[in-house]
């Protein structure tokens, strides 16, 4: 395995670890659970970078697809549960 290191998803990792960071603090000062959603989304987004900048890509495809999906999914979830209210653990 031959490390080459490439601008772009040392950006969109450098990105998304501050996205998991402010979701999780967002979680514990404000118990938003949709916060939290949101950081798992970008940690997994996180995840299929860390694959592509070690050139795992091509070989780790099928996992690349399902953290994508399910990254997408919970960032649907969290925007569902602000748009009805139900983002936070205690009632508002």
């Amino acid at each position: 395995m031959v490390f080459v290191p490439d601008l772009v998803p040392m950006i969109n990792i450098l990105l998304c670890t501050i996205i998991v960071v402010l979701g999780i603090i967002v979680y514990t000062r404000k118990e938003a659970i949709g916060a939290l959603l949101i950081a798992i989304a970008f940690g997994l987004f996180g995840i299929s970078h860390i694959y592509t900048l070690m050139g795992l890509g091509p070989s780790w495809e099928t996992a690349m697809i399902t953290a994508r999906t399910s990254a997408y999914l919970l960032v649907i979830a969290a925007l569902y549960l602000f748009l009805n209210g139900k983002d936070t653990i205690t009632p508002k």
